[in-house]
């Protein structure tokens, strides 16, 4: 709205406000004055002081918009709908909840209205909650779905609303001049699984001039649609194109999930390049376990140039997170590490002796191989000597301690937790390597200091940790990370809560039906269906029609666990 708008809008409404709302109220320079101002004229239903509205919804003040979303409410009618509309693409959560709520308990202009008016004027509301759902925030969307409830509406029609709003914007965006914008799209329009965006796609894959940024987003788009149909063309972008639309073909081969394109694999594997050959590798081991598969990976530990890929092909499951000693050119130190660990692991006589003696080793590699020894053997002394190896100043011996410390259970739990202390060059992976650890205690003790780390960017990690504790302790934490609405960590918080059941995760859980990402509604509604929750059938039901084809398949297939829904009990 224009400065010179602005100002007429506000001289029409100061000539009409009355002792309601005094010209220097409105324009004073206080917000909470201004606000006051507008809430005062919530009590009036005169024409007069929609233009007053009108300014105080382009306020630069939120207190001053969610007193507009107020005044708006309590006048009712169609002009009082369409100025909450506006309301609910405000930048602040604040002023969209109260657009929403006023939305959703919206009342005719006129106390004489008859049904018909009134349940016109609620359609309405409906249908600009509706087409404000798909830009909304996970809290805004959160108050729209409310709202719709209240109004008696079906939350579908807003998930379908943001579907073919996404839908347009994606199919424009392929169109679109630009490189990133198109390959973008590309990607989006495959992860939609609609039939037609495979026919879309499949066209980017094949010629001499195309695109290979395109292909290659073409490529990944193609996997997240899951159509089978497409396996042909990605075997043939996998053996003909450039690295980039290999690499990406291969993992959309994975994503597809059928052993039949292991022959193209191993073929790609077995004479392409280390980095293509190692993304074959790693889809081949995505792939379901059928003997094709396992011959594809024989074939290419034989023929391939590479020893690395030979080697992963060869043991294709991943490494553990941690290991205890680095790759070593041969000689004592490898030696000496390796014949530590075998005495750990079969308690021979003078293993602890040996351990405790390369803890203080001045080579990392040894101190790293003692940390694992000390955690096979156990004991007071072993875990003494492990938390003084949880602060060492070589990462990987640091990380390694921590692993082994997991092994001793509660008794260890301070001393992993106090580790967090020292000092890491990567500080995340550090945290993450604590969270981890504090999981695989398996103990009640773990869930304080793990949901410590909830708040930070280990967040994702402790998640999951908490969720192998296996305790019911461990479910608030999880609960008030959902609350807090952080970004962190919110589909790991719902996989882990899944396991412990109760009304109270199922109702966290359900909240996070209307999620603003696709990965978390999907969480949320494979988590609801392992819960067997019948209180989330109606949001489960509105995903039928999202967008995302994860989504969606998550929900039908959440939908059929429900006690409602599964075979009748004889």
């Amino acid at each position: 709205m224009t400065r010179a708008v602005s100002a007429a809008l506000l001289a029409v409404a100061l000539a009409s406000c009355g002792r309601g709302a005094s010209k220097e109220d409105l324009e004073s320079p206080v917000p909470e004055r201004r606000a006051a101002a507008v809430s005062r004229l919530a009590a009036r239903r005169e024409e007069g002081d929609l233009a007053a509205l009108l300014v105080a919804q382009g306020d630069p003040s939120p207190l001053v918009r969610k007193a507009a979303a107020g005044a708006f409410t309590a006048r009712g009618g169609s002009r009082s709908v369409e100025g909450l509309a506006r309301l609910l693409g405000d930048p602040d959560p604040d002023v969209v909840a109260a657009a929403a709520r006023g939305l959703g308990a919206i009342s005719s202009a006129s106390p004489g209205a008859d049904a018909r008016a009134a349940s016109a004027l609620q359609r309405q509301a409906a249908l600009a909650l509706a087409n404000a759902y798909g830009q909304a925030d996970a809290a805004g969307r959160s108050e729209i779905a409310l709202a719709l409830a209240a109004l008696g509406a079906s939350l579908r029609e807003a998930v379908e609303a943001e579907a073919r709003f996404l839908w347009d914007r994606n199919t424009k965006g392929l169109a679109g001049s630009s490189a990133r914008e198109r390959s973008g799209a590309a990607e989006e329009l495959g992860r939609s699984g609609r039939a037609d965006a495979v026919k879309r796609l499949l066209p980017l894959l094949e010629g001499r001039g195309r695109d290979p940024r395109l292909a290659a987003a073409a490529a990944r788009g193609l996997g997240w649609a899951g159509d089978r149909a497409a396996r042909d063309a990605l075997e043939d972008a996998l053996l003909q194109g450039d690295a980039e639309v290999a690499e990406a073909s291969a993992a959309a081969l994975a994503a597809l999930g059928d052993p039949a394109a292991a022959e193209a694999l191993a073929q790609a594997g077995a004479t392409g390049p280390s980095r293509l050959a190692l993304a074959c590798v790693d889809a081949l081991a995505t792939l379901p376990r059928a003997p094709e598969v396992g011959v594809a990976l024989c074939e290419i530990t034989v023929r391939t140039p590479h020893p690395r890929v030979a080697e992963r092909a060869a043991r294709p499951e991943k490494p553990a997170s941690a290991r205890w000693v680095d790759p070593l050119e041969g000689g004592v130190a490898e030696e000496l590490a390796a014949v530590a660990v075998a005495l750990a692991r079969l308690k021979a006589d003078g293993a602890a002796a040996l351990a405790q003696q390369l803890a203080g080793d001045g080579d990392g590699r040894l101190r790293a191989a003692a940390a694992e020894a000390l955690g096979l053997l156990g004991g007071d002394g072993a875990r003494a000597r492990l938390a003084a190896l949880a602060s060492d100043p070589a990462p990987a011996v640091r990380r390694t301690a921590v692993g082994a410390l997991a092994r001793h259970g509660a008794p260890a739990v301070p001393a992993i937790a106090g580790a967090l202390a020292a000092t890491d060059p990567d500080p995340g992976e550090w945290r993450e390597a604590v969270a981890r650890a504090l999981g695989d205690t398996g103990v009640p003790e773990a869930v304080a200091p793990l949901a410590a780390l909830l708040e930070g960017d280990a967040a994702a990690t402790a998640a999951l940790a908490l969720g192998r504790l296996g305790t019911r302790e461990a479910a608030p934490p999880l609960i008030a990370l959902l609350e807090r609405r952080q970004g962190l960590g919110r589909a790991e918080a719902i996989e882990a809560l899944a396991q412990y059941g109760g009304p109270e995760a199922g109702r966290a859980i359900a909240a996070e039906l209307t999620s603003d990402r696709p990965a978390v509604r999907a969480a949320a509604a494979r988590a609801l269906g392992r819960l067997r929750f019948e209180p989330a059938s109606a949001g489960l039901e509105a995903l039928r029609g999202d967008y995302y084809a994860e989504v969606r398949r998550a929900a039908i297939e959440a939908l059929a666990r429900l006690p409602a829904r599964g075979p009748a009990k004889r």
